[in-house]
């Protein structure tokens, strides 16, 4: 069936203001989506009307809207096992005070669904709902261990860009380290989506697929070995009881 070219309208406009938090004016909404000003105006005015959109009087910039986030949140509510989930998060943050995600992969970037910040003052700056390039990030890397070499060129057919000066760019290297994931079941980071971040990372797994994954951001004034052991331990202890909950429950991705 072929896509019906009303509805991309209404998919482009949304995506366009994802991760702009500040907005985009009417123009800016237009230019991104490569589409004519006065045909995209009725539609987004219909979206902020439905408060799908959010409409700024000030800036005359619109922004995701309030209904966006209810949706979203629904959708985190239907994976039955969202409370369970949102608890361990909250477990792996207690047992090593760093800030902890889990995510799943979309396309060629990671979501991050659930997110709990560490106590201490300094710590990794992130938010729920947030794309970001799955090569770039060892969550990502734990996602991408599902895929096979040709599926990850797939996804990635006009290569890696850089994110830091740290980023591999190398879809060979970035294939080696995934082979080394899917033996060790963990999967590394530093610098390479976020300066002066370490992140470690590890798949979940159901019926032997990868569908999601946790992982432990940490500055790396405080990545001492000892540090990263113990934030190790408790990720691999988060993979198995998120494993042991979704084996029999259904988990919508």
């Amino acid at each position: 069936m072929e896509d019906h070219n009303p509805t991309l309208r209404v998919i482009r406009i949304l995506e366009s203001l994802i991760g702009q938090p500040e907005g985009k004016t009417l123009t800016e909404i237009a230019k991104s989506c490569e589409m004519p000003k006065g045909s995209i105006f009725p539609i987004v005015h219909t979206l902020a009307d439905h408060k799908l959109l959010r409409y700024d009087d000030l800036s005359s910039k619109y922004s995701i809207g309030i209904r966006c986030y209810e949706i979203g949140n629904e959708y985190i509510m239907q994976m039955n096992v969202s409370d369970q989930i949102r608890e361990l998060t909250k477990k792996i943050v207690n047992q090593c005070r760093e800030t902890a995600h889990f995510a799943v992969l979309d396309g060629s970037d990671v979501v991050y669904l659930m997110k709990q910040d560490s106590s201490e003052a300094i710590r990794m700056v992130s938010s729920i709902g947030k794309r970001i390039p799955a090569y770039s990030t060892a969550i990502g890397k734990a996602l991408l261990s599902g895929y096979s070499d040709e599926q990850v060129h797939a996804l990635y057919p006009e290569g890696l860009q850089k994110i830091t000066d740290k980023t591999i760019t190398s879809l060979d290297v970035l294939c080696g380290q995934l082979g080394e994931i899917r033996k060790t079941k963990i999967a590394y980071e530093t610098e390479e989506s976020s300066l002066n971040i370490t992140c470690i990372a590890v798949p979940v797994e159901k019926n032997g697929e990868v569908v999601a994954a946790f992982s432990v951001s940490i500055p790396i004034f405080r990545a001492a070995k000892e540090k990263k052991e113990q934030v190790k331990a408790v990720l691999f202890e988060a993979k198995e009881e998120v494993e042991t909950l979704i084996r029999t429950l259904p988990f919508h991705i």
